[in-house]
């Protein structure tokens, strides 16, 4: 989330002109920080719930809440294209209603979209869910959409090497290593797909990016999180996400 540091900023100048100290407005910092990187990132949630049923992970797991889906749901962007239907069964973690809807016809007005601004790209939330409700489970995976644009970059290879860039570079006691890039193409557009591991004092796990070019100069990531005993990814990446995803202008 590219944006999490202006979010983190400007709550800390909103503190200071309060006339908070510099140790509590730090501690509020550090508690945003937190909630951010617990929605975007599964893994690295704490624990609090012990969880019944298959093998757990060692100890992280989703503290927000999430609702599990009684049938197959469909959430369209029609400014960009996107359509992803969330299959029956999984969980919904968090979505951005204004870029991400069921509804037809109220998407296709780029005024009217949510759109995060930062110095030289635009950002959209698009939906944030789950296979499994709490990510203790070994075979848990969290999946993340949304879209960017960057200025003065038009082809996906540049974008993919920028999106590195700020991917790979350390955060707090986080190290990232980029494990593989493979190019293959699906429903008529050409992905680049990467697979990074990441390693931390306590249980590490690994991430699965999948980029394409968008129109209206846009591109379309989606993000998996998961353990490193899962041996399933490449089939839930298949049939659970792109096979539920359509790319319709």
């Amino acid at each position: 989330m590219k944006y999490k540091s202006f979010i983190i900023l400007a709550v800390a100048v909103m503190l200071s002109l309060t006339g908070c100290s510099e140790e509590k407005i730090r501690e509020a910092a550090q508690g945003i920080a937190s909630e951010i990187n617990s929605v975007a990132n599964p893994a690295a949630a704490p624990a609090s719930l012990s969880v019944e049923g298959g093998e757990a992970a060692e100890g992280y797991e989703y503290e927000n809440e999430a609702t599990k889906l009684t049938s197959d749901t469909t959430y369209h962007n029609e400014y960009l294209g996107v359509s992803y239907t969330l299959p029956a069964g999984w969980w919904l973690y968090y979505l951005t209603e204004d870029n991400f809807t069921t509804e037809r016809g109220v998407t296709g007005d780029s005024t009217l979209l949510d759109i995060n601004r930062g110095d030289g790209y635009t950002y959209l939330d698009l939906i944030s869910c789950a296979n499994l409700q709490f990510s203790t489970r070994d075979n848990h995976v969290g999946v993340d959409l949304y879209a960017e644009s960057v200025d003065g970059i038009t082809e996906l290879d540049e974008y993919v090497e920028d999106s590195l860039n700020y991917l790979l570079r350390p955060y707090e006691d986080e190290t990232y290593d980029l494990i593989s890039e493979d190019t293959f193409s699906y429903g008529g557009r050409d992905f680049v797909i990467c697979y990074i591991g990441v390693e931390r004092e306590t249980e590490p796990y690994e991430m699965l990016y999948a980029f394409c070019a968008l129109d209206n100069d846009y591109f379309l990531t989606i993000n998996l999180n998961y353990w490193p005993e899962n041996t399933d990814i490449d089939t839930i990446l298949k049939d659970k996400v792109l096979g539920k995803l359509k790319i319709e202008y």
